[in-house]
């Protein structure tokens, strides 16, 4: 009896390091599996960056924003065919945060609804402020590119007004 335990025993590890061996990634499914790892941490660290700005910009630090961003961060306004360009480097993106900061003093932004393409983190942004007739909020989609664990651009497309209601 204490024989055939054994035995079982070492059956049923045997089938473990079986099981076990075939889910280890080996040949081409290994470099998929390794390249799709690759990917996803990339694209984690990627969104962490927005993220980090996004925090940042809530706690009205151009500082850290700037910190965040290559030293030729381009921030881009797209407006249907027409693109401006709002603010090149660091240095101005700094000194406009801080006037903006200095004139909407509790603004705040989330970000909801996040697709991540590559080295691009697109989303919707929904900032909210005190105006001069209460709470206001607007809604507008962002696209961020982002390289060597910095933003290097930033795109915007046109802001729209949010009610309470609105989704």
């Amino acid at each position: 009896m204490l024989i055939r335990k054994r035995k079982d025993w070492s059956l049923i590890a045997g089938g473990v390091a079986l099981l076990l061996g075939g889910c280890a990634p080996r040949g081409e499914r290994g470099r998929e599996l390794t390249e799709v790892a690759a990917r996803d941490a990339s694209a984690d660290a990627a969104l962490g960056v927005v993220r980090a700005l996004v925090e940042a910009f809530n706690r009205h630090d151009p500082e850290r924003m700037a910190a965040l961003v290559h030293e030729d961060f381009e921030y881009l306004s797209v407006d249907g065919s027409k693109v401006s360009v709002d603010a090149v480097g660091r240095e101005a993106l700094k000194q406009s945060m801080a006037g903006y900061f200095a004139s909407v003093r509790d603004v705040e932004s989330v970000i909801e609804h996040t697709t991540i393409t590559g080295s691009y983190v697109a989303f919707r942004e929904r900032v909210s402020w005190t105006g001069k007739s209460g709470r206001r909020s607007q809604a507008a989609l962002g696209v961020y590119e982002v390289r060597d664990g910095l933003v290097k651009r930033v795109w915007y497309y046109p802001a729209v007004e949010q009610s309470k209601a609105s989704p």
